[in-house]
C-alpha cells in the first residue's frame, strides 16, 4: 500500500475512532445521569420480582411525579395489620427508589433510616384544625416485598385517649395525636409517608394520598369489639 493511501485511510480512521469514544462516554454517562432521570433498576434478590416493579434489570426513564405515583401504587400493593399482645402492627408494600448518592436504585429502606407516618381522622377535628395521628418509626424492611413491622400501642391508647404522645422504645416508635378525639375516632385513613435521614432532613422521598373510592388508600382502626382491661396493659 502507497504512502499516499495509508495517510489517506489514517485521516478517516482516526477521526472515527474519536467519535466512537465520544458516543461511547456519552451513553455510560447519560444512563447514570441523576438530572436526566435515567436509571438502570437493579435487584439484589437476582431477578426476583418486586411489588409493583417490572424485571429485575429493566430501564427506567421516571420524572418526580411519576416515581411518586409509582410509590404510591406499590406501598397500597401488599399492605396487611396484624394484632399481637396489647399491640398492634401494619406493613405496607416495598419499592425501589433511585439513591441519589450512588446514582442507582435501591430498596427505600436503604436509603432513608426513618419514616413518617401521617394518618387524618376524617371528619374528626377541633376547631377546623384537621385531626392528625403521627407516627415515627425505623424504615423497617421485613422482605423484598414488605416494609414494616410498624408497631402501634392501640390498647394502651384506648385507655388513656387524653394523653396526646405514646411511645414504644424497644421499637424507637413515637406516636403523637393532633387535634382529635381518640374515642370519636374510628377510622384513620394514611394521609402521608416521609422518607427520611435523621443526619439530613433536606434530603427526604414524600408521598401524599387522597383518600377517595378512586385513589388506593389504608384505613388503620384502634378500636377492638373486646372490652379493654387497663391491667392488662404492660
Amino acid at each position: 500500500m502507497s504512502g499516499f493511501l495509508k495517510k489517506k485511510l489514517l485521516k478517516i480512521i482516526i477521526p472515527l475512532c474519536i467519535l466512537c469514544t465520544i458516543f461511547a462516554l456519552g451513553l455510560f454517562f447519560g444512563l447514570n445521569s441523576w438530572d436526566k432521570n435515567l436509571y438502570v433498576q437493579w435487584s439484589p434478590s437476582k431477578g426476583r420480582r418486586v411489588a409493583g416493579e417490572g424485571s429485575s434489570a429493566e430501564i427506567l426513564s421516571l420524572s418526580s411525579d411519576q416515581l411518586i405515583q409509582k410509590a404510591s401504587s406499590t406501598l397500597f400493593s401488599k399492605n396487611q395489620i396484624i394484632r399481637e399482645d396489647n399491640k398492634m402492627a401494619f406493613y405496607l408494600g416495598n419499592f425501589l427508589a433511585p439513591d441519589p448518592n450512588l446514582k442507582e436504585h435501591r430498596f427505600i429502606c436503604q436509603i432513608f433510616s426513618l419514616v413518617e407516618f401521617s394518618f387524618s381522622a376524617i371528619g374528626i377535628n377541633f376547631s377546623g384544625e384537621e385531626g392528625l395521628m403521627v407516627i415515627q418509626s425505623p424504615c423497617n424492611m421485613e422482605s423484598t416485598d414488605l416494609l414494616g413491622p410498624f408497631w402501634i400501642p392501640h390498647q394502651e391508647i384506648l385507655v388513656h385517649p387524653d394523653r396526646k404522645s405514646f411511645e414504644l422504645p424497644e421499637q424507637e416508635t413515637f406516636i403523637r395525636f393532633y387535634n382529635v378525639s381518640i374515642i370519636l375516632t374510628d377510622s384513620w385513613f394514611l394521609k402521608s409517608v416521609r422518607f427520611f435521614n435523621e443526619s439530613s432532613e433536606d434530603n427526604e422521598f414524600l408521598v401524599r394520598f387522597t383518600p377517595g373510592s378512586e385513589n388506593p388508600y389504608f384505613e388503620l382502626s384502634l378500636k377492638t369489639v373486646e372490652p379493654i382491661d387497663e391491667t392488662t396493659i404492660l
